[in-house]
């Protein structure tokens, strides 16, 4: 199969077959180690595809690199880091069975099997001539590696190594789809180069599989590794701390100083500012107006250390932060005390590109509450509530447009006094955000597992939105939710619970509206640390 998709691939570039695979009837393959292989539980086949696919996984990050370098459209990077994700898994499953790793250098383009060498200077040279062409070269990519990966599946026995096959199938999916989006953008239809057309489809018209997490940033990740972490930061001492999560355990903690030696500077938000796959913190001076990008590695300063912002009145305040143009780098959603709102878009060192006006609320009681991707478009979306009358609104967000309601937005509910919403987050991991809401009376936790459903059904019918939400649990008014995020990078949007008295933190691992699993986190005692 491998031979017979790349024989075809070549063709579908070139218009021939490449002398290197006219001469070879085989792939050339890396050597495996038989004497230490377990031929019993790993068969030579899954050993040569695993070595395959390492490299086939190397080939696609090293294209998509190679074209973000040339166009600076922020798909290729934020799918190229995908592909470095995926290069690790195999990785992983190379070292478990004892197998020579065939990517022996790291270098953009350096790859030991010949055919997949030639295609990638195929690929390459079709991907420099235009924008349009190099988006259908990422959609071919894809397919080659949807077909890849479903012959690998069908032939393994082994389930570790099916469920990698399983994951990287369906980031293979979803990168398609970003492809496709991207070409169909530009006005041009896409038809399948090596997929069935009804299989194409099939795939183009789901929804998202991994969530944005296979080739987007996950919320508070700020190693970059996937999973999101724990920000805190000290209430007296104005000192700050990093819990580095891997599901519910803390593989590291550290502490760093940045702003330790003012109060009146706090964090505004957690996000990423220059689309290098972590976590960036936005510092806020109370008192001055001075605003400050602190570009993160982990828990430490990156490169390009601190970006100043331009000072603003006091009157305005960070409403939450979010990719609102889709550009990769997260942008400052601000609401002033008059009423009016605006967005400064960022990118990286730059720092503030443009701030443009979005429009003026004549309602002080008008709170924004959450910031997601609640229409799947790649750009995020506002969530408002009034204080008083308790209604819910949103932005679908198109840079600083407003794209529903006539460019007004639209009503989502009503619901009691006694409701919150407590965190927003794609909990089933459908690409789409999710509104988590607490009952202040009982305890009682809900779900909006689709908002636009649910827009559409209220304005319907009317319905009480708890019957058209999902419940999640009850839990005594002494745990208070402390924020949402991927902690087990599986997709979907975890909970993080703390106990207001003890200080005992728990983690609720989130499988749409259902805790799949509640797991102990860590006590900390010192109630003074408050997740940021």
């Amino acid at each position: 199969m491998k031979k017979q998709i790349l024989v075809l691939t070549m063709i579908a570039i070139t218009g021939s077959i490449p002398k290197v695979m006219a001469e070879n009837n085989e792939l050339d393959q890396i050597d495996i180690n038989q004497s230490s292989l377990n031929t019993e539980s790993l068969s030579l086949y899954e050993a040569d595809m695993l070595i395959f696919m390492r490299e086939e996984e190397k080939l696609a990050r090293d294209v998509y690199l190679t074209l973000y370098e040339r166009w600076n459209s922020t798909v290729f990077s934020n799918i190229a880091r995908s592909e470095q994700k995926h290069m690790d898994s195999m990785a992983q499953l190379i070292d478990t069975y004892n197998l020579i790793d065939p990517v022996i250098d790291e270098s953009i383009g350096s790859l030991v099997n010949p055919d997949l060498a030639t295609l990638y200077d195929q690929l390459i040279a079709k991907g420099q001539l235009s924008l349009l062409d190099a988006l259908f070269v990422g959609a071919l990519i894809e397919e080659i590696d949807i077909v890849d990966l479903q012959q690998a599946i069908d032939e393994s026995d082994q389930v570790d190594i099916s469920q990698a096959y399983e994951n990287l199938l369906r980031g293979s999916r979803d990168h398609l789809r970003a492809f496709v989006r991207q070409i169909e953008k530009l006005g041009v239809p896409y038809e399948a180069q090596i997929l069935d057309q009804f299989d194409l489809d099939m795939i183009v018209d789901g929804t998202i599989e991994n969530g944005g997490s296979d080739f987007g940033t996950v919320s508070n990740d700020f190693n970059g590794d996937g999973k999101s972490d724990i920000f805190w930061r000290h209430d007296t001492s104005n000192a700050n701390m990093i819990y580095f999560m891997n599901g519910h355990i803390i593989s590291d903690q550290v502490g760093f100083s940045y702003q330790a030696s003012s109060s009146a500077w706090t964090v505004t938000g957690n996000s990423d500012f220059n689309n290098d796959g972590k976590t960036d913190t936005l510092w806020r001076n109370a008192n001055t107006g001075e605003t400050q990008i602190a570009l993160m590695n982990g828990a430490a300063l990156a490169t390009g250390g601190t970006v100043n912002l331009a000072t603003l009145a006091t009157s305005w305040k960070v409403g939450g932060v979010g990719d609102f143009d889709g550009d990769g780098n997260d942008d400052i959603f601000w609401h002033n005390d008059n009423g009016q709102n605006q967005i400064s878009f960022t990118d990286g060192q730059a720092g503030v590109t443009e701030t443009t006006i979005v429009n003026t609320i004549n309602d002080s009681n008008w709170k924004v509450v959450g910031i997601a991707d609640f229409d799947q478009d790649g750009k995020d979306d506002v969530i408002w509530r009034n204080d008083v009358n308790k209604r819910v609104w949103i932005y679908l967000m198109n840079g600083s447009t407003i794209t529903n309601g006539g460019g007004e937005g639209e009503h989502v509910v009503f619901t009691a006094a006694n409701w919150n919403i407590d965190g927003v987050g794609d909990f089933n991991g459908d690409g789409k955000g999710d509104i988590l809401w607490r009952n202040d009376n009982n305890g009682r936790v809900w779900m909006f597992l689709d908002v636009n459903d649910i827009v559409n059904q209220f304005a319907a019918t009317g319905t009480d939105p708890l019957v058209l939400g999902e419940h999640v649990a009850f839990t005594a008014l002494v745990w208070q939710i402390q924020t949402v995020g991927d902690y087990n990078g599986d997709g979907k949007s975890d909970i993080l619970w703390r106990h207001s008295t003890t200080g005992w933190n728990h983690m609720y691992l989130m499988n749409g509206a259902t805790p799949d699993q509640q797991l102990n986190v860590n006590t900390l005692s010192d109630l003074g640390w408050i997740v940021k």
